[in-house]
């Protein structure tokens, strides 16, 4: 197995206090990893050992590629513009093998009307969107991104679940997420630090597809908070919504009540 990161038996003490405590764990290459716990546990101490931001106090961890981090929030010091800020980052990293653009990203979400704000005075959405680019900008071979859907609208948690899909087809990507739609079935993998396990993501809920047309009106409906986000898609003016069959009669209603046409449903 060609591995991207391997812990081994790997402990982190700050005082008298143990925060990491023998975890040991493999994350192949080009998979998805999910660090989940409840709060408190060490998940953004785990993405911080495994950026190489910090060391283990004892233990073997090695980082076998070089690293792209999106933390939990940004420094909140930073005094540049937005396309200041981006075209710095992109600067640092950019080669001729490197060839992204801090301003195709911002299109991609949407955030090129902010590009002459500073960081300072940014909704918490937008300056999340400016970080997880600032994580992308270097094309690193591990992407790490500490709640990287902390603030995001429903649209650009799609828009970057899709593109986390196709970046792990040369990347490994690796990240921690408290709400509860960010899906296990995005993940190829779980790392849970309840109990120090890593495993595999195997099942997959028997789905059922609902066609509508999309209206900006439809993002009104608190039920679509509901549904895992990469089941969501938007195209030539389709909203397609997979939901588990347990789940489809509830959204069905929902639709109808807002007098929304359905179009098609299958299994």
């Amino acid at each position: 197995m060609n591995l991207a990161v391997k812990a081994q038996n790997i402990s982190l003490t700050r005082g008298h206090q143990t925060v990491i405590n023998n975890l040991s764990f493999k994350i192949p290459k080009h998979s998805i990893t999910r660090v989940i716990g409840s709060n408190g546990i060490g998940k953004s101490t785990t993405l911080k050992l495994m950026a190489e931001l910090i060391s283990p106090s004892s233990g073997q961890l090695h980082v076998n590629e070089n690293i792209g981090y999106a933390p939990d929030l940004l420094p909140d010091n930073i005094k540049m513009t937005v396309s200041m800020f981006l075209q710095s980052i992109q600067d640092l990293h950019k080669t001729r093998h490197n060839t992204y653009d801090w301003f195709k990203y911002s299109e991609m979400f949407n955030i090129t009307q902010y590009k002459d704000l500073k960081l300072q005075n940014l909704s918490k959405g937008t300056l999340q969107k400016v970080n997880i680019i600032q994580s992308l900008l270097k094309n690193a071979s591990i992407l790490i991104l500490d709640e990287p859907f902390s603030g995001l609208d429903k649209s650009s948690e799609i828009q970057l679940i899709k593109h986390l899909q196709q970046l792990s087809t040369n990347k490994t990507i690796i990240y921690t997420s408290h709400e509860a739609e960010v899906i296990p079935n995005f993940a190829t993998h779980i790392l849970n630090l309840e109990d120090n396990t890593y495993k595999s993501v195997h099942s997959v809920p028997s789905l059922r597809t609902i066609t509508v047309p999309y209206m900006s009106n439809i993002n009104e409906l608190k039920i679509l908070n509901q549904i895992n986000t990469s089941n969501i898609n938007i195209s030539n003016d389709l909203l397609t919504i997979q939901v588990p069959k347990s789940q489809a009669n509830e959204i069905l209603k929902a639709l109808i009540n807002h007098e929304i046409e359905i179009l098609e449903v299958k299994e």
